[in-house]
């Protein structure tokens, strides 16, 4: 699948633009992704897309909101391809397209275009907890991403690479029994993906225990089973990815827009989000930046 805007413009005047990298900007500065010019209700550097499988990510600069079709605001939130959005006499939609379909422009030329990563397809089937539904919820929650600025400030500029969520390494089930492991696995994975709207970390050690519960019914000969902790540790593991994702994204757009309050609440919660990695240098990164913020906070 491709993903795509297309643009219909006051005048009548209309242009579909790719959306070809994580995150796409779109406004009336030459800085954005995509540039609209001659339309007064689009800002400088106005709303901000993140494609995803099924939906797409769309928040808005504070207090200028895009409107769906309902005449209900949108200022970050989720929705399905095929929306309609307006703002002004402008509209928008969300298109996601068929690999053979064409779209127009990609990127603003007045911008260099950066390396972009391609989104991966998750699972096509799992178990769903409790504690992931909850943990949709939270993303939503801490997903609404505050101004935009195409120029990063010294602090954000600090910052390692971040490391990944969850190592590659292989699981191997442990004892001599694991048919009767799996099981106990699974169980402790459930509860502690319930607890994980307390405590992120509970979601991490959750998608480790599945991982060993999936190697532990491989190896006693369940196969149906080992397929769906698989499935649910997936799928718990993919959301848990996302949210570190969005709480970068809006640390960096906060970093960006000098919103010192709220980039301090995001150090918080990444840093809380890695307690599993506290000597990675970005978690050590996260620690001098935190300090930073504060110096700066208690500056004003």
């Amino acid at each position: 699948m491709t993903y795509a805007l297309r643009i219909t413009k006051s005048n009548g005047e209309q242009t579909t633009h790719a959306l070809v990298g994580p995150q796409t900007t779109v406004g009336s500065d030459a800085q954005t992704d995509v540039r609209v010019t001659g339309e007064r209700s689009i800002l400088a550097q106005h709303i901000l897309l993140a494609p995803r499988d099924e939906q797409c990510w769309v928040s808005t600069a504070p207090g200028s909101p895009l409107w769906d079709e309902n005449g209900a605001a949108v200022e970050g939130a989720f929705l399905p391809w095929g929306t309609r959005l307006t703002v002004g006499r402008c509209s928008l939609e969300l298109l996601r397209e068929k690999p053979e379909e064409k779209v127009g422009p990609a990127r603003n030329p007045n911008k260099p275009s950066s390396d972009k990563g391609s989104e991966s397809e998750g699972p096509s089937k799992a178990r769903i907890h409790p504690g992931v539904l909850m943990i949709l919820v939270i993303t939503l929650a801490f997903a609404a991403v505050q101004g935009f600025s195409a120029s990063s400030t010294s602090a954000g500029g600090s910052l390692a690479e971040a490391p990944a969520l969850f190592e590659e390494d292989a699981s191997l089930c442990r004892g001599e029994n694991p048919g009767h492991r799996a099981v106990a696995l699974e169980e402790q994975a459930i509860a502690k993906s319930e607890r994980l709207v307390f405590d992120l970390q509970d979601g991490i050690e959750a998608v480790a225990l599945y991982k060993e519960a999936h190697a532990c019914f491989a190896k006693s000969g369940q196969d149906a089973e080992a397929e769906i902790v698989l499935a649910a540790g997936e799928a718990l593991r993919a959301t848990l990815e996302e949210h570190y994702d969005l709480l970068r994204l809006r640390l960096a757009r906060d970093l960006s827009a000098e919103n010192l309050a709220s980039a301090q609440l995001q150090v918080r919660k990444l840093s809380e989000l890695l307690r599993h990695k506290p000597n990675s240098q970005y978690a050590l990164a996260l620690r001098r930046l935190a300090g930073q913020l504060s110096s700066q906070g208690s500056s004003l």
